[in-house]
C-alpha cells in the first residue's frame, strides 16, 4: 500500500524508532519513575531500594524505559490533537502482566496494530475532515505549505507532546501525495502520520541528553508522566 509505505517512512524521519536508551532517571523510592498510573493503567518493575547513604550512586538510579501509551492515553491524546471525539475500538489491549494492562517491557506495535491503527485513524480524519480543518487560515482547497505548517504546529506539538519535531517532512510528504491524491486526502494522510510517529504512540524516560548518566526527567517528561498517571491524558 502507498500510503503505508509514505506514513512508514515519514515516521521513521520524523520521530525515528526509539531503541536502546542508555540514559538512566533517578529514583527516590526505589521503584522505577512512573511505575505506577491512575485507574490501573500503567504498571512498572520493582527497582532498587535502599536507604543506605554509603551505596553506591548507581544503585539509586533506575534505567530509561519507553511506554506504548494505553489504548486509552492514545484515544485521549488524538482527540487533544484533533479537536474531535475519537473512538478506536480495534486498538487491540495486550494481555495483562502483573495486573497492568500498560507495562512498559510488554507493550510494543506490531504489524497488525499498526495496519488495523492506520487504517482507523485515516477513516477516523476523512470522516471529520471539515471540523478537523477548521482552524486552518485559508481554504482546504487551496492548501499550500504555508497555510499547512501554520497549522502543523500546534497540532504536532499536542500529538507529540513536544515543540522539538521537525515539521520539514511532513509538509514534503503532503507536497508529494497532493499530486496524486489531492489536498484533502493529503492533509489526511499527513495528520495520520504524525499520529502514528513514535513520538505520539510512545512516552519516555531517556532524561536530558546531556552527558550526566543520571539525567533527570526533561519537563516535557515530566509533564506527560504526571498528567498520565493522574488522567490518562496530556
Amino acid at each position: 500500500m502507498s500510503r503505508l509505505f509514505s506514513v512508514l517512512l515519514l515516521s521513521a524521519l520524523a520521530g525515528g524508532c526509539y531503541t536502546g536508551a542508555s540514559a538512566t532517571v533517578p529514583d527516590s523510592g526505589g521503584n522505577e519513575v512512573g511505575s505506577t498510573g491512575g485507574g490501573g493503567e500503567d504498571g512498572g518493575e520493582s527497582g532498587t531500594d535502599t536507604d543506605d547513604p554509603d551505596a553506591p550512586a548507581d544503585e539509586n538510579v533506575q534505567s530509561a524505559r519507553l511506554w506504548r501509551l494505553s489504548p486509552l492515553q492514545f484515544e485521549r491524546t488524538v482527540e487533544a490533537a484533533l479537536g474531535v471525539e475519537v473512538a478506536l475500538p480495534r486498538i487491540r489491549v495486550d494481555a495483562r502482566a502483573e495486573d497492568f494492562t500498560n507495562y512498559a517491557n510488554a507493550s510494543g506495535v506490531d504489524e497488525v496494530f499498526f495496519a488495523n491503527l492506520e487504517e482507523d485513524l485515516f477513516t477516523l480524519v476523512t470522516q471529520d475532515i471539515d471540523a478537523i480543518a477548521a482552524p486552518l487560515s485559508c481554504p482546504l482547497e487551496s492548501l499550500d505549505a504555508a497555510c499547512l505548517e501554520e497549522f502543523l504546529g500546534p497540532f504536532v506539538r499536542r500529538a507529540h507532546r513536544s515543540d522539538a519535531t521537525d515539521l520539514a517532512p511532513f509538509v514534503g510528504l503532503y507536497d508529494d501525495l497532493s499530486l496524486s491524491q489531492g489536498r484533502a486526502d493529503a492533509f489526511a494522510s499527513v495528520l495520520v502520520a504524525v499520529l502514528l510517529s513514535p513520538k505520539a504512540l510512545f512516552r519516555t524516560e531517556l532524561g536530558a541528553d546531556d552527558g550526566d548518566p543520571a539525567a533527570p526527567l526533561t519537563p516535557f517528561e515530566l509533564a506527560e508522566n504526571l498528567s498520565y498517571m493522574v488522567l490518562s491524558l496530556i
